[in-house]
């Protein structure tokens, strides 16, 4: 976080240089907090997940964090591998779009995170009424539509079901939500309803389960569960199925999350951009074993897991040892996993 007593209050660059404004589409060039992550539960796995899924997300109707992959150094002193995450404050709202730091309330996992400690109240009306309203009564829907963005809640709700979260707001965990203070009927953002905010989203897709949980009903198990109380999501989100309007809406967001943002298609073209970024780099690779078929040895880097993650094809012209660390340089890919030849040591 910048402060005024370390230097400069903001951090005055060029982070994301994709990373675009709402207000006007210029680039975000300033900063006042980004978060240095190593994966969470997805450590010991890809690593990739967190800033996959939310790449894949961007552009449904919900605030998703710029984010790429950077290596540390802490006094010169090589700290690891991180993701560079842009993170969500009162600051970010106006960096995006255009509204005052100062009008911006934030509540993350029901307590406030951005805005002052009256701004609560409006929070609480706003669960409370949705918790308490029968949604299935247009008029009652309608006054609970004035309070939040139905689009935003349905596609958050959407896609936290199609990727299995298991640490997020079903479980009570993860999750946030802004909104201005002060509404502005001539500023789009600026009226005042709630909107969601994703991330945290790498205890997800099976990582504890080889995937195995793939045609889970994830939706079922959310609506049959009776073991919440307070201001829990899943109550939230209960209520506003009750809703024939936000039904409907809720099904679009599904169709969109499964068709379009996470096609196989699209999946597969961000994972090749991932991949391409690493030709010409040399990896430390596990020897796994010999493809009879591709008549080639594979492995696998130390964030790749067995059986879920992709390959790493190895040429080599002599016998491997499965189990053995081998120095790879990758020059290509093969369906999609690197492909690359070992580095001879130097005498």
């Amino acid at each position: 976080i910048a402060r005024k007593e370390y230097g400069d209050k903001n951090v005055d660059y060029v982070l994301y240089p994709d990373n675009l404004r709402e207000a006007d589409g210029g680039v975000v060039d300033e900063y006042k907090s980004f978060t240095l992550r190593n994966g969470g539960n997805d450590s010991d796995f890809s690593r990739v997940r967190d800033p996959f899924i939310t790449n894949l997300a961007t552009g449904l109707r919900f605030e998703t964090a710029q984010n790429m992959p950077c290596i540390a150094f802490i006094n010169g002193e090589f700290w690891g591998m991180y993701t560079l995450n842009e993170e969500f404050t009162d600051k970010y709202i106006q960096y995006h779009y255009g509204i005052d730091d100062n009008n911006v309330i934030v509540v993350k996992l029901n307590e406030l995170d951005e805005g002052e400690e009256q701004d609560m109240a409006l929070y609480r009306t706003m669960m409370d009424y949705i918790l308490g309203a029968d949604l299935s009564k247009p008029a009652q829907y309608k006054k609970a539509a004035s309070m939040v963005d139905m689009g935003s809640f349905a596609d958050y709700f959407a896609l936290q079901l199609y990727i299995a979260n298991t640490d997020g707001p079903f479980q009570n965990n993860n999750w946030q939500l802004w909104r201005a203070r002060k509404t502005d009927k001539s500023h789009p953002y600026g009226d005042g309803k709630w909107r969601m905010m994703l991330y945290d989203t790498d205890q997800s897709s099976g990582i504890y389960l080889d995937g195995a949980n793939g045609g889970e009903n994830t939706l079922s198990i959310v609506l049959d569960s009776e073991d919440q109380e307070g201001y829990h999501p899943t109550l939230l989100f209960k209520s506003l199925m009750r809703s024939p309007d936000f039904r409907r809406e809720f099904i679009l967001a599904c169709c969109d999350v499964q068709n379009i943002y996470f096609s196989s298609k699209r999946v597969n073209v961000m994972m090749d951009e991932l991949n391409e970024a690493m030709i010409g780099k040399e990896l430390e690779v596990l020897v796994d074993g010999f493809d009879e078929e591709m008549e080639q040895f594979y492995g696998r880097t130390y964030a790749d897991s067995p059986d879920i993650d992709g390959r790493v094809w190895i040429a080599s012209e002599e016998a491997l040892v499965e189990g053995e660390f081998v120095t790879v340089y990758i020059d290509g890919l093969v369906d999609g996993d690197l492909a690359g030849y070992i580095v001879e040591e130097e005498v």
